[in-house]
Formats: structure tokens, C-alpha cells, sequence
């Protein structure tokens, strides 16, 4: 396992829907847990109060939600090189 993956896979954020005037139509990750952590953080270390731990999605989910690199879709290839 590389760095960038082990550190995906640490990266605490919030996800956030596509934007009706967003030309990609794709959903936001942003980070906001200020230290990574292999376990989902608790409600009281989050910097954002407003966001609860049940929302919470490390990035290496939010990628292979998001950009999926199996099976037959035509982006498939260019997704995994995301990995």
C-alpha cells in the first residue's frame, strides 16, 4: 500500500451533493478532521460542529463511491488511474 492510499484511507471529510449550477455534477469531499485517524473520529475532535460523525466518509470511500474503477463503465480505466 502506497502513502497516497494509506493517507485516503485516513482523511476524515463530509460530503457535500452536486451543485444544481455545477457543470460536472459531482458531489464535494471536504475535509473536516484536522488529523488522520485509521478509526472514524468521535462528534468532539470534528473542527466543524455542524457536521455529525455519521456523515463523516474517509476519501478512499468517497473515490471508489464516486469514480468507480471495476466493471463495465466506460470511465472505468481513467477512474482507477485516480487510485
Amino acid at each position: 500500500m502506497n502513502v497516497a492510499r494509506i493517507v485516503c484511507k485516513c482523511a476524515w471529510g463530509k460530503v457535500t451533493p452536486p451543485n444544481e449550477s455545477d457543470a460536472s455534477e459531482l458531489p464535494v469531499w471536504t475535509f473536516v478532521h484536522d488529523q488522520l485517524s485509521w478509526s472514524r473520529p468521535a462528534q468532539g475532535q470534528v473542527k466543524d460542529a455542524s457536521v455529525s460523525v455519521e456523515e463523516l466518509v474517509n476519501y478512499d470511500e468517497f473515490l471508489i463511491g464516486n469514480y468507480p474503477h471495476k466493471g463495465e463503465e466506460e470511465d472505468a480505466e481513467q477512474n482507477k488511474r485516480l487510485y
